[in-house]
């Protein structure tokens, strides 16, 4: 157990910082929840949450995933489905992670609940199809990527609707080849 001072928990769970076992918790210093979860060997493991601030628009849960405790790198990273909220309470993003590295479908809400994008990983680099909107719905972008770079055909809007010069094109490694 530590704290902040005047009596408000920093963290609580077993064992010393670098050296933490079993259950733990971590406050803000307003004595909010910060986070909760478990650590083996003094590096997360299991289910981890994060809550944000009350200061922020309603606080609630920031994310929730498993940690996957890798001694022989001195590492937690995220492994496993990830969900990630806006402080609203909405929907943030969604996707799998593979030993701390994006893997797969990984969606996008906008704040207000409208899709915002569904991109493709692979080992933590974007791959394959690519789509992006609006807040109102309306189409921002559609093409694919390839090694993390834009690849091929792309076809881009602004927020009016009219074609976006910009994101509009052929691409080779990431560079315009085309208008």
């Amino acid at each position: 157990l530590a704290t902040w001072g005047e009596g408000v928990v920093r963290f609580e769970g077993a064992g010393r910082p670098r050296a933490e076992e079993g259950s733990w918790s971590l406050w803000y210093r307003d004595g909010q929840l910060r986070a909760r979860g478990a650590y083996e060997d003094g590096l997360r493991t299991g289910v981890w949450e994060t809550f944000y601030p009350s200061g922020g628009q309603g606080g609630g849960v920031q994310s929730r995933g498993e940690r996957l405790p890798l001694p022989e790198e001195g590492r937690s990273p995220r492994q496993g489905p990830w969900s990630f909220w806006h402080p609203n309470g909405r929907l943030l993003r969604r996707g799998r992670f593979e030993r701390g590295l994006e893997e797969g479908l990984f969606e996008e809400w906008h704040p207000s609940g409208q899709t915002k994008s569904r991109l493709h990983y692979r080992a933590g680099l974007l791959e394959g199809p690519a789509e992006e909107w609006f807040d109102d719905g309306s189409p921002r972008a559609r093409g694919a990527y390839a090694g993390g770079l834009r690849t091929g055909a792309w076809e881009g809007w602004r927020g009016d609707g009219t074609r976006d010069p910009e994101l509009t094109g052929a691409f080779l490694e990431g560079l315009r080849v085309s208008p």
